[in-house]
């Protein structure tokens, strides 16, 4: 259960996702806050960032895989080095669940930024395209709300990337819940922006959602913790 919203372009891109995840009661099926977590990682030495949706252990093991074994500089070594050992790391590391993991970041032969993606689903990685993209979908299909809300966040033809990404959640947000809970995406906690800029310039932003304090709050009674 993860919000994530993300623009990639050549010059740029942006990544804003929530930390919340979730528990379910295997009896009643209740969805509750379990804990916070950090879903969105730079490689900056790679000149890269990796976002995981889904089987939060399987992103974790694949971000330390790439982290200790790529020997390089960018995204172009990085994405040589995925393709190469996707098919056997996914075999080693059971993933039920499904996982998919993000990678975003700078080729220097290019000069620009690119992207790929896994989705322990499917056999082979697949580029990203430029675009901008919301997971849950829903915010996608109003697209005179997404318009809107990226027309309040440009002034003078140059939109305000985190601004657009935090908006974007927060509606996101709204959307999922509405919903009962069985079809409700849970998106909560903090969210997590990161940027990177074809200058090798890193930016990072932790906002709290409004009912952060409250979700906190459940997860500590939950472990009979004192409570904020």
């Amino acid at each position: 259960m993860t919000g994530l919203f993300y623009i990639l372009n050549e010059d740029s891109v942006i990544i804003g996702m929530d930390s919340l995840v979730i528990q379910k009661n295997i009896e009643t099926e209740e969805k509750t806050p379990w804990k916070f977590e950090t879903k969105v990682l730079p490689l900056m030495h790679l000149k890269s960032v990796l976002c995981g949706v889904g089987n939060m252990d399987f992103f974790m093991k694949w971000f330390v895989e790439m982290n200790n074994c790529v020997i390089g500089c960018d995204i172009d070594i990085l994405e040589k080095v995925a393709r190469g050992k996707y098919e056997e790391f996914v075999k080693k590391i059971p993933c039920e669940f499904g996982a998919t993991v993000y990678h975003f970041g700078y080729s220097i032969k290019e000069d620009r930024m690119k992207g790929f993606v896994l989705d322990t689903k499917k056999p082979h990685i697949e580029v990203i395209p430029y675009s901008q993209w919301a997971q849950p979908t829903a915010i996608m299909k109003n697209i005179e709300k997404v318009k809107e809300i990226k027309e309040n966040c440009t002034i003078d033809g140059k939109t305000n990337g985190i601004k657009y990404a935090y908006e974007m959640l927060l509606e996101m947000k709204e959307i999922e819940d509405k919903k009962g809970d069985t079809s409700k995406i849970y998106i909560g906690g903090e969210m997590h922006f990161i940027g990177i800029e074809k200058q090798f310039q890193f930016h990072a932003f932790v906002v709290p959602f409004p009912d952060y304090l409250k979700q906190y709050n459940e997860i500590l009674h939950q472990g009979q913790i004192e409570l904020l």
